[in-house]
């Protein structure tokens, strides 16, 4: 009853100067995934993801010192650049007063989380409405980078905002952020007025 949507992909990779070998290297140049999606009643989403991305990197000679410590030209291949992700995503509209969407990421090669996220918006009157958001990231690296030997802190952002419609067609809003570090934090502002056809915002932040 539609209610179950199955999707796929797959292919290789074009280079950067949008010239395709083909598939020629397949096998260290591609990106698969497939996603599950779920509509239930009540307008309760529920979805299942994944993705594989393989990168090749060129290989490139280099002076290394031989057993007597006299330099010979030497073949480097570097492993591809690496990505395999885990992700489920939920949002729920299951009446006109309250919205939540819920969504999780988690990097199989480092085996840990990559992002996390928890918003909500709250209908209070037919005008004013109040909204939510946790963000939880981990910086974006590919596995088999020279970055990922480096360690790392994550970043967690926390926001709430208000709503007011001024008509059915000028909705403004008005939001602050806190966002932490490993050892600093930043904070920010925004606001803005949405129209059917277009939008005014401006925001400001301090700290880190």
């Amino acid at each position: 009853d539609s209610k179950i949507t199955l999707i796929g992909y797959g292919g290789g990779n074009v280079r950067p100067d949008l010239i395709s070998t083909g598939f020629d290297d397949l096998e260290k140049n591609f990106f698969v995934g497939a996603q599950i999606i779920g509509n239930f009643e009540h307008s309760f989403r529920l979805s299942v993801s994944y993705m594989n991305k393989h990168v090749r990197r060129e290989e490139y000679t280099a002076q290394r010192p031989d057993s007597l410590f006299n330099p010979v030209s030497f073949l480097v291949t570097p492993g591809s650049r690496a990505e395999q992700v885990v992700g489920v995503d939920t949002r729920y509209d299951g009446n006109d007063r309250l919205s939540l969407y819920g969504r999780y990421d988690y990097d199989v090669n480092f085996e840990r989380s990559r992002r996390a996220e928890l918003s909500a918006r709250v209908v209070a009157t037919h005008r004013v409405s109040f909204t939510g958001n946790y963000i939880y990231r981990e910086p974006h690296i590919v596995f088999n980078s020279l970055f990922g030997f480096f360690p790392t802190s994550p970043i967690r952002e926390y926001e709430v905002g208000v709503e007011y419609a001024v008509a059915s067609s000028i909705r403004t809003y008005g939001r602050v952020a806190y966002v932490q570090y490993d050892s600093d934090v930043s904070r920010r502002i925004s606001l803005g007025v949405n129209f059917d056809y277009g939008s005014v915002n401006a925001s400001g932040t301090n700290g880190y």
